[in-house]
Order: structure tokens, then sequence, then C-alpha cells
């Protein structure tokens, strides 16, 4: 349903798609740095009685951290709104909604707290920095 371009710039599907954008790398990085932090300087700290503990802790903090950075960032986060409309005008229906909000760069209605994000150049619903 979404073009693949829109203007000159692409439409990312997910965070994952390349070009990683400069702040995704970032966060990647500070995360392989607490890995490190946490196993190589924290870990050897610890005394022997609490080892396996703090192991177990620390190992499942990360694994939850890493999961839930994966989930949010192979999310669509596009407008559904957005979706129904261009599905509609694809198929020749026309689409009748109450919204009053439009992107102009979509060409479509959006949700009223839905913005334009110009890294992944697609509607956001509740645009939240989400990329």
């Amino acid at each position: 349903i979404y073009s693949k371009m829109r203007g000159n710039k692409p439409i990312r599907k997910h965070g994952l798609q390349c070009p990683l954008n400069g702040y995704q790398i970032g966060s990647w990085v500070v995360f392989l740095f607490e890995i490190a932090v946490s196993y190589v300087i924290i870990l050897p700290t610890i005394p022997s009685s609490l080892k396996l503990t703090y192991t177990i802790i620390i190992s499942i903090a990360l694994y939850l951290i890493l999961h839930n950075g994966l989930l949010a960032t192979v999310v669509d986060p596009t407008d559904e709104t957005v979706l129904e409309e261009l599905a509609a005008r694809e198929k020749g229906q026309e689409y009748i909604t109450n919204l009053k909000h439009f992107c102009t760069i979509c060409n479509a209605h959006v949700r009223s707290r839905s913005k334009h994000c110009g890294q992944c150049n697609r509607c956001v619903d509740v645009f939240d920095h989400h990329c």
C-alpha cells in the first residue's frame, strides 16, 4: 500500500531498515558498553557468595532491555487511518472520515495526535520521537 519512496526520501518500514539513524547506532553502542561494564567491571567486584545471584539479575535485566528495544524498533508506527485511506484509494473507493487533520506529505487524513516523521517519512500514530 505504501510506496517505497515519497518525494526524494525512502519510506522506512521499521527501525532496522538501512540506512540506520545515528541515534540508533549510538543507542546500540551504549547498550554494548553497558553489557561490557556489567560483566567485565561490576561482576568481578561482587563477593563470590552473591556472584551467581547478581549474574542472573543483570542477565535478565539486559535481556529485557534488548528484547523490548528490538520490539520497539521493528514495529510499524504508521497511523492506521493513512493505511486505510490509501487502501481505499487504491481500490478506487471513496474514503469517508470525520478526521480534521490532513498530512499534505502523505496526502491522507491522520488522527489528531499523529505527526509526519522526517526520519522514516511516514505519519506516525501518537508521535513520540519513535525513531
